[in-house]
């Protein structure tokens, strides 16, 4: 039983009472039988993107998400440390150890009979530069974002940094830094935006709207249907049923193109795995190089406008922002007769949770508490978009319009899931093919963009306020340029993580990026101050 119950676990997740089938309802028996189970249910495999990102991440391009946060007032290690063994205590992937299997084709959790944050989690951090600029905490960001985890192999695979910063101009009180590290292999950005909530004083008020959000839960009632005419019934109860039968048919639509769509995606990933394409960069090198947007450069409400305009989301105005960059990039570089890039290859990547909650029925179970919530949230459930856009469009507009166009196009048919699903599949693959499938097609981007909001209002942590948080996205192998989209507190923020030997220093490559939006915005007035 306590076999059977170890492959179960092992390879399916399932956490079945195996023993209860073989063991007889006795005292001893029970004891015994729990024991056997507790002890074979310590391990548990890795999401498919998770053993994947495990896997196929190179040297130069380490999978290790890192943001930091800006806390007004003096939060001690100590603090930040008792906060983090209370809120994490839900999320079993934080108190695990990654084992790799011995054919190097798998990997897998194994939960550490006892875990406490300190001290190796949560420790002061080093640093050689004084932690007051921004040139200097830039310098410290790049040379975090792509270092080895500062742990060790037998705990789990993520690490918080605190440093007490001094005021800032004008100020009196001090700051402190506190820099997170996740690998990948444990959780995507949805997951680490779900730790910094559960983390936050207003945690939650935040799952809350969260959830109300993703149910599309209105807040204010229906009239009574004794206080309208029956005229107005009348329209009411058909302004209904039309709105459903346009739902059921888009979603019919929706259906179709998933079905009939998945041909033409798997003749996408064919075409990629046959391109001799270069892309814009080379080969990324170890040095990184890092920048963000500064704090009330530019508004959300400002940016959702200008999409308005452009009939087009914030993410289509961003990515068209960062394609107006890399069209300086190319325009400054020699290239050989016929050798100037015409497109720009861009990834994306999906969060796939709402689909899977939609089709396993998670939604809408009642009111889940917040250790139910931020464990459901953990994970690694993404899938990926790849893009290819023109950098030659022949006016902004043009422009915008393309991306809106195709990017619409890949988030109708099911590439997405279907990047999931590969990625299942590639445990079955020798490691050697895993890699070679991933530097064949994701590899040969030019770009990945994630798209992460943050909270509309401030946050406090021990009740202290957050006054920044800041993101950088890890490339996949191969790739030499990384684009963050955030929001915090009504401020739009893009952060970017780039190659030092292919794709040359970050702080240009944001300034054209925020020209660029900033014409689009109207708020060039912002940037030249």
């Amino acid at each position: 039983a306590a076999v059977m119950q170890g492959k179960l676990q092992l390879l399916g997740g399932l956490a079945a009472p195996a023993a209860a089938a073989f063991f007889a309802p006795t005292t001893t028996s029970r004891c015994e039988a729990h024991t056997t189970l507790h002890d074979a249910t310590l391990r548990r495999r890795l999401t498919p993107i998770g053993r994947a990102a495990l896997l196929t991440e190179t040297e130069t391009n380490r999978s290790i998400p890192t943001f930091f946060l800006r806390v007004n007032g003096r939060l001690s290690a100590d603090q930040l440390s008792a906060a983090i063994d209370e809120k994490f205590a839900a999320c079993e992937r934080f108190q695990s150890k990654v084992v790799v299997a011995s054919n190097r084709k798998d990997a897998y959790f194994e939960r550490l009979p006892s875990f406490s944050s300190r001290p190796h989690h949560v420790r002061p951090l080093v640093r050689a530069e004084t932690a007051g600029d921004y040139d200097a905490l830039r310098r410290t960001m790049s040379r975090l974002v792509n270092a080895p985890l500062g742990v060790p192999a037998d705990q789990p695979q993520w690490e918080v940094m605190v440093e007490e910063l001094p005021p800032r101009a004008g100020g009196t009180s001090p700051e402190t830094l506190v820099v997170f590290r996740v690998h990948h292999a444990l959780a995507d950005g949805v997951a680490l935006g779900g730790l910094m909530m559960s983390l936050a004083d207003e945690g939650e008020a935040m799952f809350g709207d969260m959830v109300a959000s993703a149910l599309k839960k209105k807040g204010a009632q229906a009239p009574a249907k004794n206080r309208l005419g029956r005229g107005r019934r009348l329209r009411t109860a058909a302004s209904r049923a039309w709105r459903t039968l346009s739902r059921i048919a888009r979603l019919a639509a929706w259906l179709m193109a998933q079905i009939l769509g998945g041909p033409v995606v798997l003749g996408k990933y064919a075409a990629l795995l046959c391109s001799s394409r270069r892309g814009v960069f080379g080969d990324p090198g170890l040095e990184k190089s890092v920048a963000w947007s500064k704090v009330d450069t530019f508004r959300v409400q400002d940016v959702k406008e200008a999409s308005r305009r452009f009939g087009c989301t914030i993410n289509d105005l961003a990515i068209h922002c960062i394609c107006q960059a890399m069209r300086g990039v190319v325009s400054s570089r020699e290239w050989p007769t016929g050798g100037v890039p015409k497109d720009l290859q861009v990834i994306v990547p999906v969060n796939l949770r709402p689909l899977f909650a939609l089709l396993g029925g998670k939604l809408g179970e009642g009111k889940l508490v917040m250790k139910e919530l931020v464990q459901r949230l953990q994970g690694n459930t993404i899938g990926v978009l790849a893009v290819s856009l023109p950098l030659d469009a022949p006016s902004r507009t043009a422009a915008i319009r393309t991306v809106r166009e195709r990017l619409g196009f890949a988030k109708l048919m099911p590439e997405a899931l279907v990047g999931y699903l590969t990625a299942s599949f590639g445990g079955f693959l020798p490691l050697s093919t895993q890699q070679s499938f991933a530097r064949r097609t994701l590899g040969k981007a030019d770009v990945a963009v994630s798209n992460v909001m943050g909270p509309p209002r401030t946050i406090h942590i021990a009740g202290m306020e957050v006054t920044q948080i800041v993101g950088f996205l890890p490339p996949p192998p191969g790739v030499s340029l990384g684009v963050v989209v955030s929001s915090y507190r009504g401020d739009f923020q893009l952060t970017v993580n780039s190659d030092m030997s292919s794709a040359g220093d970050a702080r240009p490559l944001l300034e054209s990026i925020e020209a660029e939006l900033g014409g689009v915005t109207g708020r060039r007035h912002a940037l030249a101050a």
